[in-house]
């Protein structure tokens, strides 16, 4: 059980206990501060890790992608915005023949990339509101409506997450950092024994 998981379930529990009455409301008020303090300290701290996590994933990416698009003669503008990244990744296995193999674990890799992104975006460019029972915390952030009628128009839009969803996402998103090392340590003999001079160009 993570240390966020523990502190929620405690912060719970006294509030059972206080219910059922088997511990006066004024003994534990200073106990739940407390403990909602270090709730709320991890979920920041949680912010800031997967931040951090996910920066170091997006550099990976691009190392890659920077020897699939010299190794395809790409003159094209170096992609900044992930969804191109991505995008770039699986093409490039796609075009490359003797990359023909490894297509099915690159176009896993970039879907879960995306996946991930949607709960990533959520945290960073959210601000987490509480106020929600148990594990659930709201996130609100701005964005803009897709009709065209009213783009012009700036929305709130709420979602609903879970602190949990970001204590793991932090390591999910570890795993598949390493999933995309091991997956450049299988291409890159190829693309160097197929590719070696546009690899240097």
């Amino acid at each position: 059980m993570s240390d966020l998981s523990f502190l929620e379930l405690a912060s719970m529990r006294l509030v059972q206990l206080v219910d059922a009455g088997k511990i006066p409301p004024e003994l534990v008020e200073a106990e739940m501060a407390w403990l909602q303090a270090q709730v709320e300290n991890l979920t920041y701290q949680m912010i800031g890790r997967a931040t951090q996590t996910w920066a170091s994933l997006e550099i990976a990416l691009d190392l890659v992608n920077s020897c699939l698009s010299r190794a395809m003669l790409d003159r094209g503008v170096f992609p900044l915005a992930l969804g191109r990244k991505v995008e770039l990744f699986k093409r490039s296995h796609r075009q490359l023949p003797p990359l023909a193999p490894y297509l099915e674990e690159a176009t896993s890799i970039a879907d879960e990339i995306l996946r991930l992104s949607v709960t990533r975006h959520d945290m960073i460019h959210g601000y987490a509101h509480d106020g929600f029972p148990g594990d659930t915390s709201a996130m609100h952030r701005h964005t803009v409506s897709r009709d065209p009628a009213e783009r012009h128009l700036l929305k709130r839009e709420t979602i609903t997450r879970g602190r949990s969803e970001f204590f793991d996402l932090v390591f999910e998103i570890k795993a598949l950092g390493q999933r995309l090392v091991d997956h450049f340590g299988l291409i890159m003999p190829l693309l160097t024994q197929h590719y070696g001079d546009n690899l240097s160009s």
